[in-house]
């Protein structure tokens, strides 16, 4: 509520200051006034009660400061209705400032329930992540121990197995009934084709006997093997406890082959159209070939009855695997041990004709092969002498 008052200047020159007449106050031209509200009116007339510019109010002027809301403290209590705005604009700003705590209260709880659930989404992921990480460490870890345990018992099986065996003899050996023969050179399965006039289509196999009998060079021989007495087994036993090792062998001189031999025809009969072909009884441990002093030796002869073979020289002439070289104790015990041979030359082969030749041991104490193991105590191969 506001009325038309004047400010401090206006009220000086409406006559209310002290001293001066209703006629001065009536002739005087009046300072224009501003509107004041109750508090405005009620401040400004205060201060000029302090200050002893007035001393007496007009009735509508102390009406107004009586009933202003803002001068309680100073005219006394205010009416009903005034009390009444009073306590609605107080009960208006508690009720701001509550909803104001409220939504504050509020907006913590949401920040704290996010943040609660984005730490419980983490642990959550984590949890898995451990969980899986956890699943998998415990399945590599079993199968490590598993298959750790394996290998443990595979090599205490193997060890335990070994201390069974012998290093230098085998302690169950199925030595077989009748021991294999092989050729050198061998070919390409076991089937020697060249023409005389064409050195290329024999000199691989002529190379082929020279690496092979490198070994068995008299000089070689002479510095490694032993002169042993021929014809009887040359048997080295062992001393108790004591092992004989290394086993000595007898000398097995490669000029015993004569033609074949490769020092007198570096072509070993090739050139001339009259192959030679070295036989061996291939090796097995403690096998005594051949008893009362007779040795095995070697014949050779066509397969079909229809072909002949012609001519045919061994050597040594007897065609014999003499038994100085028997037994034999494995190339542990006996490292420098050298496989007796017989060489066998092909005379007169019939020109561009395949000839199928079989060589078999012959011994009074090996068995004759089965017909079905072409390699057991035989070998069959294939010759074939081109003019071109």
């Amino acid at each position: 509520m506001t009325d038309s008052v004047c400010s401090v200047d206006a009220l000086r020159n409406s006559g209310v200051a002290a001293g001066q007449s209703r006629s001065d106050r009536l002739g005087r031209r009046s300072t224009p006034c501003i509107r004041l509200g109750a508090s405005g009116l009620a401040l400004e007339s205060q201060k000029l009660l302090q200050k002893g510019l007035i001393t007496v109010l007009p009735p509508s002027l102390e009406k107004i400061i009586v009933t202003s809301p803002s001068l309680v403290s100073l005219w006394g209590e205010p009416s009903p209705r005034h009390e009444l705005v009073l306590s609605f604009y107080l009960f208006y700003l508690y009720l701001c400032v509550f909803i104001e705590l409220v939504l504050s209260f509020y907006l913590f709880y949401l920040y704290l329930c996010v943040s609660i659930g984005l730490i419980l989404s983490f642990c959550l992921v984590f949890d898995l992540y451990l969980y899986l990480c956890v699943s998998i460490g415990l399945i590599l870890s079993f199968y490590l121990v598993f298959y750790l345990f394996l290998a443990g018992m595979f090599v205490f099986t193997m060890y335990v197995m070994l201390l069974t065996l012998d290093d230098f003899t085998p302690t169950n050996q199925d030595r077989l009934v009748t021991p294999g023969l092989m050729i050198r050179p061998r070919g390409e399965l076991l089937e020697l084709r060249f023409s005389p006039e064409n050195t290329e289509t024999w000199d691989a196999h002529a190379q082929s006997l020279d690496t092979f009998l490198e070994p068995y060079n008299d000089i070689y021989q002479a510095q490694t093997n032993d002169d042993c007495v021929p014809d009887q087994f040359f048997v080295q036993e062992d001393s108790a406890e004591v092992r004989n090792h290394p086993k000595r062998s007898c000398q097995f001189n490669r000029t015993v082959l004569e033609e074949c031999s490769g020092l007198q025809d570096r072509s070993y009969g090739y050139q001339s159209g009259q192959p030679c072909v070295l036989i061996k009884l291939n090796r097995v441990i403690g096998m005594l070939p051949g008893k009362e002093g007779l040795s095995p030796y070697v014949t050779c002869a066509s397969k079909k009855e229809d072909v002949n073979l012609g001519q045919l020289a061994y050597f040594p002439s007897n065609a014999a695997f003499n038994l100085m070289y028997y037994p034999y104790y494995g190339k542990r015990a006996q490292v420098n041990y050298t496989q007796p041979l017989v060489a066998v030359k092909f005379m007169n082969l019939t020109m561009n004709q395949d000839v199928a030749v079989e060589c078999v041991v012959v011994s009074n104490n090996i068995a004759p092969g089965a017909e079905r193991d072409k390699f057991a105590g035989r070998v069959s191969f294939k010759l074939r002498v081109s003019d071109q």
